[in-house]
């Protein structure tokens, strides 16, 4: 092992999670820091269901987005409807 420098390969341990909400569920999606999925699921949009999916002691989130899909659906009824 002559003249190599052992380097350890340096992880982030940050991910991310996406909610889409609506008014019944909730689709979950995690992300590391390169961007690739940990982990996608649907969950009752409930808080006791978010808080369980979200503090899975396996995950490191650093941040939480929001998406409100319940004014997407409900511009597009109102769009059928006219």
């Amino acid at each position: 092992m002559y003249g190599l420098k052992h380097q350890k390969e340096k992880r982030s341990m940050d991910q991310f999670a996406g909610l889409d909400v609506s008014v019944k569920e909730t689709s979950l999606c995690i992300v590391d820091d390169a961007g690739r999925i940990v982990r996608e699921v649907k969950v009752a949009s409930e808080p006791e269901a978010l808080v369980q999916a979200l503090t899975e002691p396996c995950y490191h989130l650093k941040r939480i987005g929001l998406v409100r899909r319940f004014r997407r659906e409900a511009r597009a009824r109102q769009r059928r409807r006219h």
